[in-house]
């Protein structure tokens, strides 16, 4: 069996599949993969898992005719792998298939904890607790992300309305601010010099993504 979102993960149903006059179920599936399984080119996942246990449709539950439990570990994750002009990681991660109501679609989002994007050595951004819907035209929207330079110390700030989605990301503000002290006799003057910007960055898939070891 294969995954038709996560290229890569292949795996076996165990158990057997019960057939019935009004649905089907299986009591446990398990795919998984070594090495780098990635959703087109917006997600990669490094040793991805998925387990589903006691899955079960019911054609006569019209409010709920699906029912399972289904769990995805990934080692790590990044956005736009394949991108050379930032990097990104994100910990914490938990996935979620949405098989709720009466007509459930199986969507995957992810509830990520730790979020991180380095923009070469100019900056980096920084966010907690953020929703990842891989399969949406905007995947994610963030609406405030703390901001440092890996280079610059001292430089730090606010980034709001980040929106990130299938082909890159964007933000409508971005406030930056560097204490900066001199000596003045015995005294120090404090300044804080502000840099104020809109930006935007698209990604332009060549071609389809492939699972790599």
């Amino acid at each position: 069996m294969t995954s038709p979102k996560i290229s890569g993960l292949t795996g076996t149903l165990t158990g057997g599949m019960a057939i019935t006059q009004t649905g089907f179920s299986f009591t446990n599936l398990t795919l998984g993969y070594t090495g780098t399984a990635t959703i087109g080119s917006i997600l990669s996942f490094t040793n991805p898992s998925l387990a589903v246990t006691s899955f079960s449709y019911d054609s006569t539950n019209s409010s709920n005719p699906v029912t399972a439990t289904i769990t995805l570990t990934v080692a790590s994750a990044s956005l736009f792998p394949d991108a050379s002009v930032f990097t990104s990681t994100l910990t914490g991660i938990v996935a979620v298939y949405d098989f709720t109501g009466a007509n459930p679609t199986g969507t995957l989002s992810l509830t990520v904890a730790g979020f991180s994007l380095a923009i070469g050595e100019a900056l980096k951004l920084n966010a907690t607790n953020i929703a990842i819907t891989p399969s949406a035209s905007t995947i994610a929207t963030i609406a405030s992300v703390t901001v440092t330079s890996p280079k610059i110390t001292g430089l730090t700030g606010s980034l709001t309305n980040l929106a990130v989605t299938q082909t890159g990301f964007s933000f409508s503000g971005l406030t930056l601010a560097i204490r900066v002290r001199r000596r003045s006799g015995a005294s120090s003057v404090s300044r804080t010099p502000r840099l104020r910007s809109q930006v935007s960055a698209t990604i332009r898939p060549t071609a389809p993504i492939r699972s790599r070891r």
